[in-house]
Parts: C-alpha cells; structure tokens; sequence
C-alpha cells in the first residue's frame, strides 16, 4: 500500500544487447569528414563588388516599390548565399552535405557519376540521362588548402558505392 507520499512508476527499460557476430553490428566505416569555408575571407574585392551590386539594385528598385525592393535584395543575397555566408561541408558514408545559414544541399554516393578537380575543390557531377537531373544531383566542394583529404575521402566513398572515380 502507498502512503500519501509515496509514488509508484513504472517505466519500460530498454537493453541493446551486442551480437557476437561483428558482422551483425555494423560499424561506421570512418569518422565524417568535415570543414567550414567562407570565400569572403579570401576574395575581399569579389565580395565588395556582390554587395555593390546588390545594394545598387536594391536601391534602384526601392524607388518604385521597397518592398520589392527588400525582396529583391533577399533573393540576391540566397544566390549568393555560398560565397557571402560561411559554408559547411561534411563527406560522410551517407554521401556529401552541404549548408549554409540559407541553404542545404545532400547528395547521396549512388546518385555521383564522377568527381573532377577545380581551382577551389572539387566538383561532384550527378548521374542522370537529363541535364536537368544532373545539375540537380552535382555539388561544389570548395576546399583550398584540404585538397588531398578531400580526394582520398572522395576516393573511398565513391569506390564503396560502385563509383569508379
């Protein structure tokens, strides 16, 4: 019998138990791959020229309508949003993240036909017959100075889903 202040609770307890076979529980193949970049801090005078540009419009604009006007800006700086804001990257077994305050973007390893080297990182090509398909499915790895761990990341996820890189 309770008394007046005692309480009963019964809460379900859940155990995990681990298989003997290691096989059955799978592992992480390897820890994520992450980094931030922020193309404002290495190309000042591009960044100047984008804010120029918007302010510009956005002012020219406010003359006939500011609401459009701030509109207007918004979606301009969304455009931007991958060199004017900082943006993080994260290669993982699920396949490769991209986001930034504004915008996300995941690409799974299946959906990768290639992957080719650019001036600033790298550029993951779609598969897809259509066009469209394909620039849907790419994503832009801006990664100056992690050139070689992003590659050899690359390297592995691509080869563990069947890519030939």
């Amino acid at each position: 019998m309770l008394s007046l202040f005692e309480t009963s609770y019964s809460t379900p307890v859940r155990v995990r138990t681990l298989n003997a076979n290691p096989s059955a529980n799978p592992m992480p193949q390897s820890d994520p791959l992450r980094w931030t970049d922020w193309p404002v801090t290495r190309s000042r005078g591009r960044t100047v020229f984008a804010l120029l540009v918007i302010t510009i419009t956005a002012g020219t604009i406010a003359s006939f309508d500011p609401i459009l006007a701030v509109l207007g800006a918004a979606g301009l700086i969304m455009v931007c949003s991958e060199i004017l804001l900082p943006t993080r990257y994260t290669l993982s077994a699920d396949g490769a993240f991209l986001s930034n305050p504004l915008y996300r973007k995941t690409v799974r390893w299946s959906h990768i036909q290639e992957y080719k080297s650019t001036s600033e990182g790298f550029w993951l090509e779609g598969k897809g017959r259509l066009s469209i398909t394909r620039r849907r499915r790419a994503l832009r790895l801006r990664c100056p100075g992690r050139e070689e761990d992003v590659a050899q990341t690359l390297r592995n996820y691509l080869q563990d889903a069947g890519t030939t890189p």
